[in-house]
């Protein structure tokens, strides 16, 4: 397979994990998204703590599922993949629209970087970086700041 068509088809590959990535977390589906994710998964997430492997990835996650009543949208823009043969990683705005249970909404867009590996033949999430940008002037985040 020439190294064109190679790359083509592992972006093509990550771009149907994203798909499901994008499906569970619609679903709130814990199992899911760990499914999705290498057994070294790494994480530096918008949560506090700064890092963490798949257990406490795991915790978070279904926390942040817990708190939440339905995801109203979740959109994407930018999408940058790059891969190749074993490693690939994407980066993109993210926006993540839902109703809280506690009765409140949570609307903010954010980055991400993702990084992947090839488990067995199959695209896997090794580490996910998400951030929010901030005003440096004043140290606030800025959550609803459009990319």
């Amino acid at each position: 397979m020439s190294a064109i068509h190679s790359a083509s088809t592992n972006e093509t590959q990550i771009r149907s994990l994203l798909g499901q990535w994008e499906k569970t977390l619609r679903a709130k589906d814990t199992d899911g998204i760990m499914a999705l994710c290498a057994p070294e998964f790494v994480c530096f997430d918008l949560a506090p703590s700064h890092k963490y492997g798949v257990d406490r990835a795991r915790l978070a996650i279904a926390t942040l599922f817990d708190a939440l009543d339905e995801v109203l949208s979740y959109e994407v823009r930018d999408l940058d993949i790059m891969a190749g043969d074993d490693l690939g990683f994407c980066h993109a705005s993210y926006r993540l629209h839902a109703k809280r249970k506690d009765g409140g909404v949570t609307d903010l867009w954010f980055r991400s970087t993702l990084c992947f590996r090839k488990v067995d033949g199959h695209w896997r999430v090794s580490h996910e970086h998400a951030s929010l940008p901030m005003d440096l002037a004043t140290g606030k985040v800025l959550a609803d700041l459009e990319p």
